[in-house]
């Protein structure tokens, strides 16, 4: 129902407070219909009215509603500005709930601007600041911080979790929590494919509701690309990329283009690659963030320019965005096949390397499979990148107590085997690994517990 009639009515009676929030949910009305400059604008203006006629309350959810599509758009700085008000308002307030969901959008503002290092301690402080966070939205919308920052098994748990709480059918706001977590993780444990994307479409009804109508799109085109249709696909992800850019939820339209550049490059179609990458040029102008700089010289890199993947590493390698840091790895290894096989192999390993630790298996294992068709020195690079998951228990068990600083015998005589074949074991774990030292094998401990 419309709120553009209780709107009025609370006018004539004098409550300028339910008036003003009722002037809100029009505002998020437009971004629910994918309007989100529309949505921005009526927002801010109510949050305007609120600050002068001194209604704290209206003022936090007109500011949040305001940040909320500013992120959406691309504009990081102000929807920062605008959450932190809201925020601090709410604080002040003593409103729990609202500064819960403050931080989680602060924190998916962060991520999708490339610094998802800096969002994921806002997740923890919000679950730390409310005990009953799980009932807001930080259960489903985290799933986007951890996806930007290429911690897939952790973004698939979230998925799970939000989806596991559900009642009945899926809602539209633990859909959310679907299509970033587990359509987005193809090849995971627990990963159900086209039955997630079909309880998703479900859940909005193929509406126009925000960007995530659309947005399905890309995880039913990665579908099609992981059966291999890669034609089918870059067809699904260029008519995606189309409708998510027309709602001008540009960040989330960005991350289909890449995979759309990509995708036309395994075609052979170096024209839509190009046509793609000057899309994300444009992009990356009007957000001029880091980032999508980054995402912008990967795409020219997958159009052919070997500088241009060069600047990607070179960007994404200082940021907490691992697995398009290893997307970029990946790239400029390819490319570099040609002119120095040598160089190529290495970065070829450390993206197989960086995907085995985000849970990326699927370009895990395409970059595995580029690795064994380069000869002798590319199938030992294929062995050292697998990393933990390569080890066999017994390995793994024998490389954690090396960690821990014991001898060959010391580990031979607490699992009560010969000290010959701790030495064997050792010997694969470092091959393995691609270790030379028990030093090496100490800075790998940690993966080795978490895997």
């Amino acid at each position: 129902m419309s709120c553009t009639h209780p709107h009025a009515l609370f006018q004539q009676a004098g409550d300028y407070g339910s008036a003003l929030l009722a002037a809100n949910e029009l505002a998020w009305l437009r971004g629910l219909h994918g309007d989100y400059a529309g949505m921005q604008l009526a927002a801010l203006a109510v949050a305007h009215a609120a600050a002068a006629e001194r209604e704290p309350f209206a003022e936090l959810q007109a500011l949040h509603a305001t940040g909320f599509a500013a992120f959406v758009r691309g504009l990081f700085s102000q929807a920062d500005a605008a959450l932190d008000r809201s925020n601090a308002i709410a604080s002040q307030e003593r409103r729990i709930y609202r500064l819960t969901v403050g931080y989680t959008i602060r924190a998916c503002n962060l991520a999708a601007c490339g610094r998802p290092g800096l969002a994921l301690p806002l997740i923890d402080s919000a679950k730390a600041l409310d005990p009953d966070w799980r009932d807001s939205i930080l259960p489903e919308w985290q799933t986007i911080v951890h996806w930007f920052a290429g911690k897939f098994r952790s973004a698939l748990v979230c998925a799970r979790d939000a989806e596991a709480r559900a009642i009945g059918e899926l809602s539209k706001r633990r859909a959310i929590g679907v299509i970033f977590g587990a359509l987005r993780n193809r090849s995971r444990p627990g990963f159900r494919g086209r039955t997630d994307l079909e309880r998703a479409k479900g859940a909005v009804n193929i509406r126009d509701w925000q960007f995530f109508s659309y947005f399905l799109g890309h995880a039913e085109g990665l579908l099609a690309w992981h059966a291999g249709a890669v034609s089918e696909a870059l067809a699904i992800l260029q008519q995606t990329a189309a409708r998510v850019l027309a709602t001008g939820a540009e960040p989330f339209a960005a991350v289909v283009l890449i995979d759309v550049t990509e995708a036309a490059a395994a075609c052979g179609d170096g024209r839509a690659a190009r046509d793609s990458a000057r899309q994300l040029q444009d992009i990356a102008d009007h957000i001029d963030c880091e980032f999508y700089h980054a995402l912008t010289a990967m795409a020219y890199g997958w159009a052919g320019d070997l500088g241009a993947a060069q600047r990607a590493v070179d960007i994404l390698s200082v940021s907490s965005c691992k697995a398009y840091s290893a997307r970029a790895s990946g790239l400029l290894g390819r490319i570099l096949l040609e002119s120095n096989r040598g160089e190529a192999l290495e970065w070829l390993e450390q993206a197989a390397l960086t995907f085995d630790s985000c849970g990326a298996v699927w370009r895990r294992d395409r970059i595995r499979e580029k690795l064994k068709q380069l000869g002798a020195r590319g199938r030992k690079a294929t062995a050292a990148s697998l990393g933990p998951s390569g080890l066999s228990p017994r390995e793994r068990q024998v490389a954690l107590l090396a960690a821990q600083g014991q001898s060959a015998r010391n580990i031979a005589d607490e699992l009560l085997i010969g000290e010959r074949t701790i030495e064997t074991h050792l010997a694969n774990v470092y091959a393995k690994l691609g270790v030379r030292s028990k030093t090496d094998l100490v800075r790998r401990a940690s993966e080795l517990l978490n895997q």
